[in-house]
């Protein structure tokens, strides 16, 4: 039998549902023997504390021991743009268990909310701070036969220190730098980076990401007139 609890976020606090469902009484252990588990809630862990949008990650929750049936641990955010499972199971036999965390596509600006997770009367949170991601990025289809151009644009707007891009292709022919800058305060960011001159031509694709969320656009790099 499962033993759990469920809990939601409400005006931005996270409040308890429903008591801890506990489960069938253990017997008394023989003297000499070692004591059943009674687990709590040890560990609750994110990879960052820092999101962004359409990001998807995977969180961590921790038993004190290893139970002898599955337990259920709650999950709840403080904020509707971030989401997880209402509930992470941790094997029986095991002590950790794992859960997706997403930060729906929606736009907005940089905001800061609370993860938590319960399991009886331990209740460890963490707040995390999503920041717009990667909406859109495009490339002009054809180089200028010196430069390519683009546009890249983020679900809000770039907050202070700006939104840090990392740019790849699969050429030699073009070699982006290895980030681009979104500056503050603004949706997007203009941009070129000089390709390598070619003699016919070649299709090229550039990848940008932010976070953990990844795009490729394709452009053809053209002979110089």
């Amino acid at each position: 039998m499962r033993r759990f609890t469920i809990f939601t976020a409400t005006a931005g606090a996270l409040v308890a549902l429903l008591p801890l469902q506990a489960g069938p009484a253990a017997a008394a252990p023989a003297t000499g023997t070692a004591r059943a588990c009674d687990p709590h809630l040890t560990g609750f862990s994110l990879p960052t504390p820092d999101l962004f949008t359409a990001d998807e990650v995977t969180g961590t929750v921790q038993a004190s021991c290893a139970p002898s049936e599955d337990i259920a641990v709650g999950l709840a955010t403080g904020d509707r743009r971030v989401t997880v499972p209402p509930l992470a199971i941790v094997p029986a036999g095991r002590t950790t268990a794992a859960f997706p965390l997403k930060v729906r596509e929606a736009p907005s600006d940089r905001f800061t909310t609370k993860v938590a997770a319960r399991y009886g009367a331990d209740l460890l949170a963490q707040p995390v701070t999503v920041s717009p991601g990667l909406k859109a990025f495009t490339l002009r289809p054809e180089s200028d036969g010196v430069y390519v151009y683009g546009e890249i644009s983020l679900w809000g707007l770039s907050p202070t220190g700006g939104t840090v891009v990392r740019l790849t292709s699969d050429s030699p022919l073009l070699n982006p730098p290895a980030t681009k800058t979104v500056r503050p305060n603004v949706l997007g960011e203009d941009f070129r980076f000089a390709a390598e001159r070619v003699t016919s031509p070649q299709k090229v694709h550039v990848t940008a990401t932010v976070g953990t969320r990844t795009m490729t656009a394709e452009v053809t790099l053209v002979p110089s007139a």
